[in-house]
Formats: structure tokens, C-alpha cells, sequence
């Protein structure tokens, strides 16, 4: 990891307005030399996902998001520990679509234990 460039790092800010953001200044080793100045900065964990599909950099996203493209060879995951988010996050959807059959996947996968 020390040998990959700062500018390949796409970092996610989610804005002021959230409690915590996906920093790679808690990803990295410590001797890994960090420059937030330096790579692609997006608003949201989904653009740099993409960004990251598309050959762009290297994003720093919830694994949730990355389990398809990983598992189908589009994207290679980095053996770092998971990062620890200090709030909670919360499911919320309709009571009409509660019993279909892609909310019950969600679900299933959001309380998996790996």
C-alpha cells in the first residue's frame, strides 16, 4: 500500500452535514505518507465507487456497496481492517414494499455477521 500515489485516492466527503466520512488518513498504515490535498475529492460514496469501476483511482467506500463488484472480479479489495464509524446508521423504507424480496436481501446482508 506505502507504494500507491496520493493521487490515486478518491476521497468521499460527505459534507458537513454527517457525524463521520470514510477518511483514507484512518484506512492507511501510519507510515504511509497521506496528502488529503492531493487526488479526487466526490460528495458521495457511490461516485467514487464508480469512479473506481471505471480505472479513475482507488476509493475508500462502505463494503456493503463493493460485495457484487469484488465477488464478479470488477474490483480487487485491499486486506485493511474495517474502519469503526462513530454513529449508527438506520434503514429506512416504505411499510408497502417491507416483505419484498430485495428489502429482505438488504436486510439479510446489513445484519450478517462476516
Amino acid at each position: 500500500i506505502e507504494d500507491i500515489p496520493n493521487h490515486l485516492l478518491i476521497k468521499a466527503d460527505w459534507g458537513q452535514d454527517f457525524a463521520s466520512t470514510p477518511d483514507w488518513s484512518r484506512a492507511l498504515p501510519e507510515s504511509y505518507q497521506y496528502d488529503a490535498a492531493e487526488g479526487l475529492q466526490v460528495t458521495t460514496s457511490s461516485v467514487a465507487l464508480s469512479f473506481a469501476v471505471q480505472h479513475i483511482g482507488i476509493a475508500l467506500v462502505p463494503k456493503m456497496m463493493t460485495r457484487h463488484l469484488t465477488s464478479n472480479g470488477l474490483l480487487v479489495k485491499f486486506n485493511t481492517p474495517s474502519l469503526f464509524m462513530p454513529r449508527p446508521y438506520s434503514v429506512a423504507y416504505p411499510h408497502a414494499i417491507s416483505q419484498s424480496p430485495e428489502i429482505i436481501r438488504l436486510l439479510a446482508a446489513l445484519t450478517r455477521k462476516d
